[in-house]
């Protein structure tokens, strides 16, 4: 499956480009799951590959916002924007 452009396939972060004009990874890292486009998944990436990313952010880091530099948009809850995203929820149990 190929990854979405806009915004962080893993978390749904909306303030980063997966891909750029031309479909190339950006290297983008996600301010608010770490997830580097490139690096933790390619363009080409098995659907399971990203579910078990956000399972790993939102299950094992407790879905905590990671930079430092930039703030989370005011009133901000990790797994609300995994669900605005459209992005399917792996198990959190």
């Amino acid at each position: 499956m190929k990854i979405r452009s806009h915004g962080c396939p893993v978390c749904g972060y909306p303030g980063i480009d997966a891909l750029d004009a031309v479909d190339v990874v950006t290297h983008e890292v996600c301010p608010s799951c770490s997830m580097e486009a490139g690096y933790e998944y390619g363009v080409e990436e098995d659907a399971a590959v990203l579910v078990e990313l956000r399972r790993q952010w939102l299950v094992d880091r407790r879905g905590v916002w990671w930079s430092a530099q930039v703030k989370p948009p005011e009133g901000w809850n990790a797994l609300e924007q995994v669900l605005e995203a459209g992005l399917p929820l792996p198990p959190l149990g």
